[in-house]
């Protein structure tokens, strides 16, 4: 059995107004990218679920890298929720990819070029961040959306220029865009992805 993931379906994506080009291109190459990957594994004909992870009390919001070899992933080990890659194929175990004793965190998003895994920390002062976890070099992470509001489930565009996220800074939640700082890539030593 599948596990059932919170957030908007795709027929609730392309109800309304039109889907922009890019955006149904990105919308049918991720389909088409999940596909190739379970007909590989034999999980569609068989209609089963291929289990990656073991041996943890919790393991939870799965991201997908770009190239489809490694799944990004909070799990728990040692009573603390940390930040995992795992391989697509199930070889080997999970490799910590952030330790960090500063509360929750779950990935949201790989950019498309590999460089960066986004994601939600949660913070007793300031609530839910949004914060950029570079996949070379030291891999020091940083903050892209640190206020008192919280911001979570940021998404990469496909360009890699452009962060979607969720925002309560109206008062409700509500989805925002933000450009992905050409600043903030200069400040970890990279140049900005080209696109």
């Amino acid at each position: 059995m599948l596990e059932l993931v919170e957030g908007f379906t795709l027929a609730d994506r392309i109800t309304g107004s039109a889907v922009p080009l890019e955006e149904a291109l990105a919308i049918a190459r991720q389909i088409a990218e999940a596909m190739a990957y379970a007909r590989e594994k034999g999980d569609i004909e068989r209609n089963t679920s291929t289990r990656l992870t073991y041996d943890q009390v919790r393991a939870t919001f799965p991201v997908w890298s770009a190239d489809g070899s490694s799944v990004g992933l909070d799990s728990i080990h040692g009573g603390e929720v940390n930040l995992y890659l795992k391989l697509a194929s199930g070889a080997g175990d999970e490799r910590l990819l952030l330790k960090s004793t500063a509360g929750d965190k779950y990935a949201t998003s790989w950019s498309r070029d590999g460089r960066f895994l986004l994601y939600t920390a949660e913070n007793p002062e300031t609530k839910s961040n949004l914060w950029v976890l570079p996949l070379q070099g030291d891999r020091k992470p940083t903050p892209f959306l640190g206020t008192e509001l919280n911001e979570s489930s940021g998404q990469f565009f496909p360009d890699g220029h452009w962060i979607a996220y969720t925002s309560d800074e109206s008062g409700s939640d509500e989805i925002y865009v933000r450009e992905f700082p050409t600043a903030l890539l200069k400040d970890l030593g990279m140049p900005r992805a080209s696109g």
